[in-house]
């Protein structure tokens, strides 16, 4: 039985890697599925409403820009993170 005082071993202390590059490694799915997901909403409202490739084009560039959104948040987090832990 492991001591209650021995913190536990995660996946970044197996590998031998940051848990910020851990976090910063799904930067790029946060992109991807970000544009999936507003691709199809806008193709499921153009063939539920008939109106072909107005709201594909329209979701998909909301979901691209949600998703550049998404990425500069955790990089700047991370980046302030990496800052005050050098102060």
């Amino acid at each position: 039985m492991p001591d209650e005082k021995t913190p536990k071993k995660g996946f970044a202390d197996y590998f031998g890697v940051s848990d910020s590059a851990l976090r910063l490694s799904s930067v790029g799915l946060m992109l991807v599925f970000s544009t999936f997901i507003g691709f199809g909403l806008g193709w499921l409202l153009d063939k539920v409403l008939k109106t072909r490739p107005l709201f594909t084009i329209l979701l998909l560039l909301l979901g691209i820009v949600a998703g550049y959104i998404n990425v500069y948040r955790a990089v700047k987090a991370e980046g302030d993170k990496d800052c005050s832990s050098k102060d």
